[in-house]
């Protein structure tokens, strides 16, 4: 068997780990970044089946205005929540016009970036929101306990401090996310932001990333936190780092992807690979994946939503571009797979054991032959190249960590992830 060891950098890359993602278009299934003229732009996408009719809706959140000061402090600054509801199917989407969610929604009297889901397992849809702002400029999350419908909301509106989570200190910021990120089948909360703390060199901003486990019944919530760098889940920028989650490598576990508020930035994948006694764990993070958008020079790429809207069982991703000119919805689909022969070479082939040690088996459990075979690190470096198929790969020359197996078979090709662990 002869291998080739090759070196090189992609200026494009558009494979990650069990999933791919690229540009499809602008606003699709008639999804509106706006209310028309500019109006209301959504920064940040709440996809949820509000009507019980088994497809995605979507809640829209975001500014409505900005009082016109010289700064701006969350007193100067009105926000708006309305929904789109699809009237096509959950694997042909089409969505109706945008409406107010609620006639006299119960907006904070500080910032309103919310997150959704059902907390307390009542089948309706409830919302975490941050933040309330006191007079002293601290925060407090505000839980949303929904007494209406998903669709009809009436909201009982429900101080942190209640759910045993302390507030933060003034002049803190976060973005809210709801995920089961121990497993344990109940919502638990993590916060993305930032918090000011006390230095030689006077008051500083430190990005930070808390979690807080909800140690409640189900109709009960109530939560033990917060805790800094959970599953080792830590910022990896000087400037704020927001952090949205889901099973992007479909492997059954939960991983994240952080963004920033700034121009030339990319997002940021955080992988997790679950320790022997089944606790999240993520790796360190990995840039330029996916097939991602980045944002150009004076652009700010907001909150990514991730959402399997055409029900083929995997998560695309949705995200507002902030231009000069404008706001742009773009939708980027998940197309690992092509047609029925890729989902099928792609359960064909197995990696055993995987985590890996000093060398890994091949398993092709199908009639595909199999062309070619290659291996890249994490940040796209190609560093195996293999003309034909091998049984067994050996790994003593790779360091720790994560690295994808694609696999050719005539015009179909599949990318799995290998994870080396010494």
């Amino acid at each position: 068997m002869k291998t080739t060891i090759t070196i090189f950098f992609f200026l494009s890359i558009s494979f990650a780990f069990g999933q791919s993602f690229s540009f499809h278009s602008y606003s699709p299934f008639n999804l509106k970044v706006n209310s028309g003229n500019n109006v209301n732009n959504t920064i940040k996408f709440l996809f949820a089946d509000l009507d019980n009719d088994g497809d995605l809706d979507v809640l829209h959140s975001g500014i409505s205005s900005i009082d016109d000061v010289e700064s701006p402090n969350e007193t100067n600054i009105r926000y708006f929540i309305e929904k789109q509801i699809n009237i096509g199917t959950n694997k042909i989407p089409m969505f109706g016009p945008r409406t107010l969610y609620m006639q006299d929604f119960p907006m904070p009297s500080g910032y309103f970036i919310p997150a959704a889901g059902d907390i307390n397992k009542d089948k309706k849809l409830d919302l975490i929101v941050c933040c309330e702002i006191t007079e002293t400029h601290s925060q407090n999350l505000l839980y949303y306990l929904n007494t209406g419908t998903s669709l009809n909301p009436t909201y009982q509106i429900i101080n942190s401090i209640s759910l045993n989570l302390d507030p933060f200190m003034s002049n803190s910021f976060y973005v809210p996310e709801l995920v089961d990120l121990n497993g344990d089948d109940d919502l638990d909360i993590l916060l993305s932001g930032h918090q000011k703390e006390w230095a030689d060199t006077g008051l500083i901003v430190k990005p930070t990333i808390l979690y807080a486990k909800n140690i409640g019944t189900p109709s009960t919530p109530y939560f033990l936190g917060w805790f800094n760098g959970a599953y080792n889940l830590n910022p990896t920028s000087e400037s704020d780092q927001f952090v949205v989650t889901g099973d992007l490598d479909q492997d059954g576990d939960i991983d994240a992807l952080g963004g920033e508020f700034r121009d030339s930035s990319t997002l940021t994948y955080f992988e997790n690979v679950p320790l022997s006694n089944g606790k999240s764990h993520f790796l360190e993070p990995t840039f330029t994946l996916f097939g991602m958008p980045f944002a150009e020079v004076d652009e700010n790429l907001f909150f990514p939503a991730l959402a399997d809207l055409d029900g083929d069982q995997d998560l695309d991703m949705f995200i507002t571009r902030g231009k000069d000119e404008g706001f742009l919805l773009e939708y980027y689909r998940n197309d690992q797979f092509s047609g029925t022969s890729g989902n099928e070479l792609f359960d064909a082939i197995e990696i055993s054991p995987n985590p890996a040690k000093n060398e890994v088996n091949i398993i092709n459990k199908s009639h595909f032959q199999i062309d070619r075979l290659n291996i890249y690190n994490s940040y796209g470096v190609l560093i195996y190249e293999f003309a034909n198929h091998p049984d067994r790969i050996d790994l003593k020359p790779l360091s720790d960590g994560i690295y994808v197996l694609e696999v050719f078979s005539g015009k179909t090709s599949i990318r799995k992830k290998l994870v080396v662990m010494k």
